[in-house]
């Protein structure tokens, strides 16, 4: 008896947690906003789910990198460090999220195939009044950063991780 008792406790923890985390694995409204900016005025076909990708966040804190981010970013201060090194551990711990079409722009066209997608993108991590979206595609990744003013996210800065070298076809 004590036995059907304990399997009755067991799987009813185990349906309880698939709800609660299937209930969790969206973006919030405000993860939208930021998506919504950062992704305003553009035609692109986006994968369908986010992305896990965590190395992105050493950027951030690496100072050999300061001279590149101070040139680009203009508001690069002692509040943005902090919200900065405080990504990292945001980071950890998240899955994929599933994105609905209907909250995001509308030039962004969802696809359900990973190698179809052009672009892939991270759910939006906000520490602050700072947003920090990382998006790859096959040649190129980004970071951007977004600065919350006045109630409304505004997109600040680009910084270009990684360009595929341009070669001239002719010459290959």
């Amino acid at each position: 008896m004590m036995k059907r008792y304990n399997i009755i406790f067991v799987l009813s923890s185990m349906i309880y947690m698939l709800i609660a985390n299937e209930s969790s694995a969206q973006l919030s409204k405000e993860q939208y906003d930021v998506l919504n900016v950062s992704y305003k005025d553009t035609s692109v076909k986006l994968f369908n789910y986010t992305i896990e990708t965590k190395v992105w966040s050493k950027f951030l804190n690496s100072s050999d990198l300061d001279f590149y981010k101070s040139a680009t970013c203009d508001f690069f201060d002692e509040e943005f460090i902090l919200a900065s090194q405080e990504v990292e551990s945001k980071l950890w711990g998240l899955h994929s999220k599933h994105l609905e079409k209907k909250k995001l722009p509308a030039g962004i066209e969802i696809v359900d195939r990973y190698d179809l997608a052009l672009v892939r993108t991270t759910e939006p991590i906000i520490v602050g009044k700072y947003a920090f979206v990382f998006q790859e595609a096959e040649d190129n990744q980004f970071l951007f950063i977004l600065i919350k003013e006045n109630g409304k996210w505004n997109r600040r800065c680009s910084l270009d991780l990684y360009q595929e070298p341009f070669v001239d076809p002719i010459i290959k």
